[in-house]
């Protein structure tokens, strides 16, 4: 598959847990978005983190067949933090592993105090081998507090430079 039509898809992703965390400031109590959902050694999961992993994963097992099979890397997934997609691939047959950290900054976010970011990044699947510096597709969505209407979105595919557009979350202008 095309760098862009991957990079389109993340911004999408990134774009809808936007559009719900946004949403979740109209319909959840500030004790609602920052319930502990469960702990780990490494982490705190709160509500928030939780609820856009609804959002996440149906976008991702849809789209997993087009992109040729998705390690998807991101907290709170199966016990070692990866689920493999479309169900009932093998994970060595996968085209691409992506790491996602669906709310990066989620303590200043929960409480509507400062923007958080989205954060993805693709990489041609090698394995258990592969590390960060092998993304070769990386995006950044802003989710800004229920303040602001202005998002931006950036990105950079190895080799074409990096690119950002801010979107008006309320005409969706760009």
């Amino acid at each position: 598959m095309h760098a862009y039509a991957i990079k389109d898809f993340l911004c999408e992703v990134g774009l809808r847990v936007c559009q719900h965390v946004r949403q979740s400031f109209l319909v959840q109590s500030m004790e609602e978005r920052s319930a502990v959902h469960s702990e780990t050694n490494d982490d705190t999961i709160y509500q928030i983190d939780r609820d856009v992993e609804a959002v996440i994963l149906p976008l991702v097992e849809e789209k997993a067949r087009d992109l040729g099979g998705v390690v998807l890397i991101a907290e709170g997934l199966e016990e070692n933090g990866a689920r493999v997609l479309p169900r009932g691939i093998k994970e060595s047959r996968a085209a691409y592993r992506i790491i996602m950290d669906p709310i990066d900054g989620t303590r200043g976010i929960m409480y509507d105090k400062r923007s958080a970011f989205f954060l993805a990044g693709a990489a041609p699947n090698q394995g258990g081998s592969a590390t960060l510096q092998d993304i070769t597709i990386a995006v950044m969505v802003e989710l800004p507090t229920s303040r602001s209407h202005l998002s931006d979105t950036l990105w950079a595919i190895q080799g074409q430079g990096a690119h950002r557009l801010t979107r008006d979350l309320q005409s969706g202008r760009v």
